[in-house]
């Protein structure tokens, strides 16, 4: 999981920026295997773990999100290990704990997992590490239980490959990770320049490339393009290796390219014949063991489902009036998931529906909501918010959140995102320990600031951290 030059770890040197991924998050998962008809693991008491946790930005807020269940995360470096056990204790999060070891040491783990995820290691580690990975993995996988495992996928990254090559021929492979960063940086700009006037889509599209690599971190140039690995598949040849190993794949855990699952029950060669087709160069798989009784793609299965709206993806307008009804409910809710029966009443009531009635014009549209899944208008999860909604007499933040306010702007919201957070936010949020009423972080607030944040802009700061999912319950 690491790669060295001249004895010094690159994974150290240049560890990843602070990064959460909620397709990774098991109620996400459960979600998602119940639409294919597959039996999801229980999320209370469930043990998660994660391989190549790094610092914990994905495990520890899923610890805090789930807290009767047992989290581990492995990685092979030392300083990352010891840097999420003390953020673990800064923000007093009991159930999670962080193991230094590599997965294929069959000693560092104990017991099995009902969940266990992958993200971002099966492509940038060598060949023995990758069979040991998918080896361990269903080793280290409860029956019934379910695994996600990431990787750069082909054809889409053919492409990226050239540019990859392009910077190895320019970048001394020797040198130290941030002078590499630097050396790259350069030859980008000097790609850039070169392309200015090509007007050929071959330009156009490398001119895309190159805009969205300036706006990334150095960590992720360095470990996507500069590492010593990197190995994209055809999702045919990782469903064959999974095989091996004893996975079976069920589909991908993001909606838009699990549709031919979902929707139709696709076999593997249509996935694929799509992934040619989309140019796909990212594929973040769902596996089970190969033992587990075969599921049948069930759109139905969205009725024990709770939804949320994404906010972040532009909605035609609702075909019906069902379904613009279920937006205005969904939107008033700031992206909580609501359970499917809760959102069937509430739209029925606002429709003047009987409970009856509300629920047989819910079951109608089941199709068209899983639709919508898949375009990414709505989020599917195995269970209500578990946030405050609203701000209470004596409001408490998320503790990570609250840990990470000191270090700097950007913080771990409880939906499993990274949020930007402006300064008074931020200052607001530091006092929530549930401790303090409304009116005492009011008068903190005026006193810290000598009256230029007020009791109103108190409140606005607190409504919009509920809003947020930055409150707990």
């Amino acid at each position: 999981m690491r790669s060295t030059v001249r004895g010094v770890s690159t994974y150290d040197a240049l560890p990843y920026a602070d990064y959460c991924f909620a397709r990774t998050h098991p109620s996400h998962l459960a979600a998602m295997l119940s639409l294919a008809g597959y039996a999801a693991p229980p999320l209370d008491g469930a043990r998660v773990l994660e391989i190549g946790c790094a610092r914990g930005a994905n495990l520890l807020p899923m610890a805090l999100d789930l807290p009767t269940a047992t989290c581990v995360g492995i990685d092979p470096s030392r300083s990352q290990i010891d840097e999420a056990t003390q953020r673990a204790r800064d923000a007093a999060i009991t159930n999670v704990r962080f193991v230094e070891g590599s997965i294929d040491d069959e000693g560092a783990l104990d017991g099995t997992f009902d969940y266990v995820l992958c993200h971002g290691v099966y492509s940038w580690v060598p060949a023995a590490v990758r069979e040991a990975t998918l080896r361990r993995t269903r080793a280290l996988l409860a029956p019934g239980g379910v695994a996600y495992v990431s990787f750069n996928a082909l054809p889409g990254w053919n492409a990226l490959r050239t540019l990859r090559e392009y910077l190895a021929a320019h970048v001394d492979g020797r040198a130290p990770p941030t002078l590499r960063v630097a050396q790259a940086r350069g030859a980008l700009a000097v790609l850039s320049r070169a392309l200015h006037d090509d007007r050929s889509p071959l330009g156009r599209w490398t001119r895309d490339e190159l805009d969205a690599l300036a706006d990334t971190d150095d960590a992720y140039l360095f470990h996507e393009y500069l590492a010593d690995e990197n190995v994209a598949f055809y999702l045919r040849d990782f469903v064959s290796a999974a095989a091996r190993s004893g996975l079976r794949f069920v589909c991908d855990a993001d909606p838009s390219l699990a549709a031919p699952t979902l929707r139709d029950g696709a076999p593997l060669g249509v996935l694929q014949s799509m992934d040619f087709v989309q140019h796909r160069r990212f594929h973040a798989a769902v596996l089970v063991p190969e033992e587990t009784p075969a599921g049948r793609h069930d759109p139905a299965a969205i009725v024990r489902l709770c939804l949320a709206s994404d906010e972040t993806r532009a909605r035609a307008s609702a075909e019906d009036r069902w379904m613009a009804a279920l937006f205005e409910s969904l939107d008033g809710e700031g992206r909580r998931p609501l359970a499917f029966g809760v959102l069937a009443g509430r739209v029925g009531a606002a429709l003047g529906l009987d409970r009856a009635g509300a629920m047989r014009a819910a079951v109608a549209h089941v199709g068209a909501l899983l639709a919508r899944v898949c375009e990414g208008s709505v989020t599917v999860h195995a269970r209500p918010a578990t946030w405050a909604a609203e701000v209470s007499t004596t409001p408490m933040g998320s503790p990570l959140a609250r840990s990470q306010c000191a270090a700097g702007d950007t913080l771990t919201t409880l939906r499993h995102t990274r949020l930007a957070v402006g300064e008074t936010e931020r200052a607001v949020l530091a006092l929530l320990d549930g401790t303090r009423t409304v009116d005492d972080v009011a008068r903190a607030m005026g006193e810290a600031t000598q009256g230029a944040v007020d009791a109103a802009r108190t409140g606005e700061a607190l409504a919009w951290l509920a809003r947020n999912a930055l409150l707990v319950r």
